[in-house]
């Protein structure tokens, strides 16, 4: 069995036909000595593939670092207006577009010369000063700290719950028979609630 090898040492192309073939000799020849198989061919356009999709990737990232590059140039070299900063240095000039603007007027080459949401006067768009932010920040604030950080827990909600448990563990077969106790405790909860939301409504 061993003796004989399984493979011939050159692959044999037989070509059965039902009708006659007219080829010509030089594509039969060609077609018979061609070394490439399904398999290779498979291969080489796969690896094709792969060096066009490589080479893309290459030019994307390219495109991207150039634009990136000059994106940062043009951020640094932007002139720092001293006027503004010299007359407050504390408070952000308000005459200037945002940052994002600013880049994604760059990337995008739209140049818009309306006015940003912070030009009006030193408030945006929303009516927004430094001042009014200050205020409503001391209100919240002032609110936070109005509201008690401890919540105290209801007498007749505890109670009403220590019932629940010790009926339920008596009755651990039959959960069922705890539903007076059940009941007044949704009715404690629905009572705190309804005062809960009272207190903070008003």
């Amino acid at each position: 069995m061993g003796a004989t090898p399984s493979k011939s040492t050159e692959p044999q192309h037989v070509f059965a036909a039902d009708h006659p073939v007219r080829f010509s000799e030089f594509l039969v020849n060609t077609l018979q000595n061609n070394p490439e198989t399904d398999s290779s061919r498979a291969k080489n356009l796969e690896l094709i593939i792969q060096q066009r999709v490589t080479s893309e990737l290459q030019k994307h990232l390219s495109q991207a670092d150039s634009k990136l590059a000059s994106l940062g140039d043009a951020l640094s070299s932007e002139p720092i207006n001293s006027s503004n900063s010299s007359s407050s240095s504390s408070s952000p000039s308000y005459t200037e577009k945002p940052l994002l603007t600013r880049l994604t007027e760059k990337i995008t080459g739209n140049v818009s010369d309306a006015p940003s949401q912070g030009e009006e006067g030193g408030k945006g768009e929303s009516g927004l000063d430094r001042e009014k932010v200050e205020k409503d920040l001391s209100e919240l604030r002032k609110k936070l700290n109005a509201r008690r950080k401890i919540v105290e827990r209801d007498e007749g909600v505890e109670r009403a719950k220590e019932e629940v448990v010790a009926c339920l563990k008596v009755n651990d077969r039959r959960p069922l028979d705890c539903w007076e106790q059940v009941e007044r405790f949704k009715a404690e909860v629905g009572r705190l609630e309804r005062s809960f939301v009272d207190r903070n409504a008003a």
